[in-house]
């Protein structure tokens, strides 16, 4: 039977026992509550200029990239913090060598007579036809050579070849790009994946010529040093205050994703997860590290509650908030991306976390919040499950749609499963009853409304949508960040109505980095940009 479903009492969860700070900050992975929901917030603007909310500041470049995870900033006593997986420079490392080059059939001295032959020459037809038997690709490459000046054919016969048998990998316009940096020095493994991310944004994950580029820099920077970093801002001004970084390890996700989790503010300590395991850092000493738990590199975001510091650094595991005690570890739940969420039944505290293990078999685990055992395991319906609470019913969303679970200290029951809506979408925000789900991979559904009670579809809006993070509601507005094509994110804000979609406006910029997460504080919202945090100011002044 489902809980707790009154209007009032659906908004009334959302102040849940988690809250360790003022409502006004932003202090951990989805807000005070860990739901995306903002109890307290000025009045917000009901339409954005055509050029988007005003700019309050943007701050100096940071070490941002995809390459350097993608976590999104958090907000907390006059501070902003965010977190960065990044490589310690190396000197004398030059990749686009020459050898590197020829080996795409690219020479620098080639003249530019015989580089256009060659170009013309893997444009002809006949050679879309001779490229489907490789003895006649061969014939074809060998007859052209044997055509050229004997000088020729022989000083640049290996370049040429090379051409024709990867044509299909890389344009001219890509080779002369590569060549642009020819013996430049590109210290760290980071930068030079970068600059292809950069120019070839999602398209670099796929195909061979991806995995030849990883090879190159696995063999380049093998003595690449890594760390886990965290930077500390000013809330008014964007200022750098300080930075720390910790010695890390080497952990990539698709082709290079680095760590992604967020960090957690309690007081004065900060918590967050990195590749080298959980750390606690002290904000009163400028990010003087107090402790360090064992730990794999993962995206979890740290929850701390009760004194004891929750994350699934690889496995689920508590440590002792204060000293950084390894409390208790429990090995069937593992993930390298579920952050966890506390649920208090009767006076007893549990811990609910997802789980990816044995690989694509997802799994929700509820676990006592003391001991660590397992007090029910629920099959999941998709990856990423990180669920939301409302009172005694769990809300989940992940790829394959939104289910819903009434939950007890002894199992989880399936109250409904919904197929729209789903496939890696950001977290659901539950809200008056209704859930919003905000973007779908691969889709171009933008938003997705269903009736918390039932799980019907109260609206499925299907424009300029795209995968969408994790989404924060205020002043009964939602604000999130669309994916448009890999890299580039639109921030967007609509009014919380379910029947019908409200657009309140667009950030026009095309430099929000897609699948980070807005954090929002005293009326601005906070984003990541590809080397820097901005802040963009929502408040309605006139109220």
């Amino acid at each position: 039977m489902l809980r707790c479903l009154s209007p009032l009492l659906a908004c009334a969860a959302a102040a849940s026992l988690l809250a360790q700070e003022p409502a006004r900050d932003w202090p951990r992975f989805r807000g005070p509550d860990g739901n995306g929901v903002v109890q307290e917030s000025p009045k917000l603007l009901g339409k954005w200029d055509p050029k988007g909310p005003p700019l309050l500041w943007k701050s100096d470049p940071l070490p941002f990239a995809p390459t350097c995870g993608v976590g999104s900033p958090v907000v907390a006593n006059g501070q902003v913090f965010t977190y960065a997986q990044i490589c310690v420079p190396m000197d004398g490392i030059k990749p686009f060598d020459a050898a590197f080059l020829l080996r795409w059939g690219y020479v620098v001295e080639m003249p530019e007579d015989l580089r256009a032959k060659v170009e013309a020459a893997i444009k002809d037809p006949k050679y879309a036809e001779a490229k489907k038997v490789p003895a006649q690709q061969d014939a074809y490459i060998k007859e052209f050579t044997d055509k050229l000046d004997p000088a020729q054919a022989k000083q640049f016969g290996e370049a040429i070849a090379n051409r024709f048998n990867f044509s299909h990998w890389w344009t001219m316009e890509n080779l002369t790009w590569m060549a642009s940096f020819k013996d430049k020095e590109i210290k760290t493994r980071q930068e030079f994946m970068n600059l292809f991310i950069d120019k070839f944004h999602h398209t670099i994950y796929h195909g061979p010529n991806a995995a030849q580029i990883i090879k190159h820099a696995d063999a380049l920077y093998k003595e690449q040093t890594w760390a886990d970093a965290i930077y500390c801002l000013d809330e008014a001004t964007g200022k750098l205050l300080w930075s720390k970084e910790f010695p890390g390890t080497k952990k990539s996700w698709g082709v290079e994703f680095g760590c992604s989790g967020l960090p957690t503010v309690v007081k004065d300590r900060l918590y967050f997860a990195g590749s080298g395991g959980v750390y606690c850092l002290n904000l009163a000493k400028q990010g003087e590290l107090v402790w360090q738990g064992k730990g794999a590199a993962s995206h979890s975001s740290p929850l701390v509650a009760d004194g004891v510091v929750y994350c699934c650094p690889g496995e689920l595991a508590a440590f002792n908030a204060e000293t950084g005690a390894e409390l208790w570890r429990q090995p069937a739940a593992i993930s390298e991306y579920a952050s966890p969420v506390l649920w208090k039944h009767a006076g007893k505290s549990y811990v609910i976390c997802g789980s990816s293990a044995p690989r694509y078999q997802y799994s929700i685990f509820c676990v006592d919040a003391q001991t660590g055992k397992i007090a029910w395991k629920e099959k999941a319906v998709g990856d990423f499950p990180t669920p939301v609470l409302v009172g005694d019913t769990m809300v989940v969303r992940t790829n394959g749609g939104c289910a819903a679970y009434g939950i007890t200290p002894e199992k989880a029951e399936k109250l409904w499963v919904s197929k729209d809506g789903g496939d890696y979408g950001g977290g659901p925000i539950v809200y008056m009853d209704h859930i919003y789900g905000c973007g779908q991979a691969y889709t171009p559904n933008l938003l997705t409304v269903l009736d918390l009670k039932t799980g019907a579809t109260v609206q499925k809006y299907n424009k300029k949508g795209g995968q969408c993070t994790h989404a924060v509601l205020a002043d009964g507005k939602i604000i999130f960040i669309s994916e448009s094509g890999y890299k580039i994110g639109r921030l967007i804000c609509f009014n919380a109505v379910p029947d019908k979609y409200e657009e309140v406006g667009q950030l026009p910029a095309p430099d929000v980095v897609a699948c980070t997460s807005p954090a929002f504080a005293n009326g601005k919202v906070y984003v990541r940009m590809p080397k820097a945090i901005a802040c963009y100011d929502l408040a309605d002044h006139a109220k």
